[in-house]
């Protein structure tokens, strides 16, 4: 039964140098070991439906400088997966990096509005120091006429 079903088996060895194993046709090969050039033509068209798609076909993305852009973008790579322009895998390779900088941009603008903040209470407590200081040169001047008034007991 062995004999029999090596019978029917291609004639030639693989890369490993061990029987091939695939069915043989009419001659004692298999079609690739028949036809060794079939086997690279097919390999090379493979590649080709498999492989990556052409940056140039892919709409550029705009600049993700705000979180609208960043919005607007994420959007747009669903409308573009949805309607079958944008393979799948591609938005899932895309979607962690417009995540992170989404991120980085709510940092960003957070630190910002900090700053800002930071910069307008400096400018109060620099005010207020000041009228504090307007505050007490004035102070003794006025609460002397009240003192005075009242000592002499005049109204």
């Amino acid at each position: 039964m062995k004999n029999r079903r090596r019978a029917n088996r291609c004639q030639a060895l693989n890369s490993e140098g061990e029987p091939c194993g695939a069915a043989a046709m009419p001659g004692g090969l298999c079609f690739f070991h028949a036809n060794p050039k079939k086997a690279a033509q097919l390999g090379r068209i493979g590649g080709r439906s498999h492989g990556r798609a052409a940056s140039a076909l892919a709409d550029p993305l705009p600049k993700l400088d705000t979180l609208i852009a960043v919005q607007e973008t994420i959007s747009q790579v669903i409308g573009e997966v949805r309607a079958g322009k944008l393979d799948p895998k591609v938005a899932a390779s895309i979607t962690p990096l417009l995540h992170l900088q989404w991120q980085v941009l709510e940092v960003t603008t957070a630190l910002r509005r900090v700053a800002e903040l930071e910069e307008i209470l400096d400018a109060n407590q620099e005010a207020g120091q000041l009228q504090t200081e307007v505050l007490k040169t004035k102070a003794p001047a006025e609460t002397a006429k009240p003192s005075s008034y009242a000592a002499s007991g005049t109204a």
